[in-house]
């Protein structure tokens, strides 16, 4: 192998400590795997080298697209494989890099930093956007500016064109092989599954979001326009109404030379610095963070009021107020929200993880069986998340479920008009009542075609003892799907 040839291909250990990093991301994804990919951790050495040996040749897996609530909206999430989760991350590792020097400290999200030969970013979740949100405010805290612009793009990420991506990331001067990669990717998941743009979803698209819109913030810095950024998210403020208004325009035909187009419904001018700060910060979590911290008895009363006319007794209730309150509960192990959730669909869609989460923690019998009644109905879009986290919390129920609700479980798991992961969460759940059989499950993998369906039927099997007929059926099974050898040797050593 040549040296130009050496520095362009992905080093081994990028690729290893890529794997790794995939667990910590997908304990927070929407869609998580049944084990958070133990197996692919576990087996990462080799997993990685096979990797590297392949890269001049690497076959990326289709990608699965899971309608996910988004407020009144469904968005598209997207399900990657282990294997090109690594390698698009290793690639967004290098692009980082480039991207980094170039984003001004006015952008807050998704920025990276270097973690061995991986990355990580910098702050993710609430407090990175409270510092976000604080910057904003310093920023209107300033004598002449009096006025806020808030405004974001209308489907950002599946907006982005393939081929100015491509030409943003060469002008950048990013590592051409990193670039190749990805862009192989990008465009097979474009045209044979039809995901548009960059995938909503994977971290390492967060890194190419940041760099796609690194003209946009020069252009606003070059007007001279004070502003902070969090992905496409921007606050632009100004002396006064009317200057804010003008911002409007310039930013329209810079979005617009990019193929973007700035939403109109989330456009708000806020023609005073009260009403701009009140927007940026809500003082009724705040309100409500005092009397967390002070933990008196009045606290409980708080909380509780806080749920009923903040979120039960709004049509539309924010969707941080719904997260602030509803983890506050589950971290006090409250189970004041549990009822209404499990009674309101909704309500629960609001988040689908975490109200999953919630009932999990503090749900009790009528919950389970309301849990159960979501289950037995009929399907749609707008159910697909709330069905696989309800399939999880029942999963990691104590004790066992007995023949009935086995039989459910398992009818979910065996309708191939369900979406995989659903199907996958429902093997895992079957599993832990007195319906499940190992020699039943072996045939059902056997004839399973579903990869994903296929290897959640064989984690099931870490529940067995190990023995000659696991073992022999482990390595039959490797044999045929090679995709599960790592999931036979992560079982073999459990």
């Amino acid at each position: 192998m040549g040296r130009g040839d050496s520095w362009r291909r992905f080093r081994l250990a990028e690729l290893e400590q890529n794997l790794a990093a995939l667990l910590p991301w997908n304990s927070e994804f929407e869609v998580p795997d049944v084990i958070g990919f133990a197996d692919f951790l576990h087996d990462r050495r080799n997993i990685a080298q096979s990797m590297f040996d392949a890269q001049r040749g690497h076959a990326w897996d289709r990608a699965l697209r899971f309608p996910y609530p988004n407020g009144s909206k469904l968005r598209d999430l997207v399900v990657l494989s282990p294997l090109d989760l690594a390698i698009i991350r290793a690639g967004a590792g290098r692009i980082a890099r480039r991207v980094e020097q170039r984003l001004s400290d006015r952008a807050f999200g998704y920025r990276t930093l270097p973690d061995g030969a991986a990355w990580k970013f910098r702050e993710f979740g609430p407090p990175g956007w409270k510092r976000f949100t604080n910057a904003a405010i310093a920023l209107l805290l300033r004598g002449n500016l009096n006025a806020m612009c808030s405004t974001d793009i209308t489907r950002y990420y599946g907006s982005i064109d393939l081929d100015r991506l491509e030409t943003r990331l060469h002008d950048l001067g990013c590592d051409m092989h990193a670039i190749a990669v990805i862009m192989s990717g990008l465009r097979k998941w474009a045209s044979v599954d039809g995901v548009s743009g960059i995938p909503i979803g994977p971290e390492a698209c967060g890194v190419l979001g940041n760099a796609f819109l690194l003209t946009v913030d020069r252009m606003l810095i070059s007007l001279g326009v004070e502003h902070v950024r969090w992905m496409d998210d921007y606050k632009c403020m100004a002396p006064d109404e009317a200057a804010c208004r003008a911002i409007v325009e310039p930013l329209d035909e810079v979005l617009s030379a990019e193929g973007l187009t700035r939403s109109l419904e989330k456009t708000n001018i806020y023609d005073n610095r009260r009403d701009a700060i009140a927007a940026l910060r809500d003082g009724r979590l705040a309100s409500l963070g005092y009397w967390l911290n002070a933990n008196t008895v009045r606290t409980v009363a708080e909380l509780h009021d806080a749920w009923d006319n903040d979120i039960v007794g709004q049509p539309d209730p924010p969707g941080h107020r719904f997260r602030y309150i509803l983890k506050s509960l589950k971290n006090r192990k409250d189970d004041y929200a549990a009822a209404d959730l499990a009674d309101d669909l909704k309500l629960a869609n609001i988040d689908p993880r975490l109200s999953g989460d919630y009932l999990a923690a503090v749900g009790t019998a009528p919950i389970a069986d309301a849990m159960l009644a979501r289950l037995d109905d009929d399907a749609s879009d707008r159910t697909d998340a709330i069905d696989l986290h309800y399939l999880r919390a029942l999963r990691r129920r104590k004790g066992e479920w007995g023949d009935e609700e086995g039989a459910l479980f398992r009818s979910i798991a065996e309708d191939d008009t369900r979406r995989p992961p659903i199907r996958c969460w429902a093997v895992q759940a079957e599993a832990r009542s007195s319906r499940w059989r190992q020699s039943v499950t072996m045939e059902r993998a056997e004839a399973e075609t579903d990869p994903l369906v296929r290897r959640a039927m064989v984690v099931t099997l870490a529940k067995v003892r190990p023995g000659r007929r696991r073992t022999q059926f482990l390595r039959h099974m490797a044999e045929r799907h090679p995709e599960l050898r790592c999931t036979g040797r992560w079982l073999e050593a459990a």
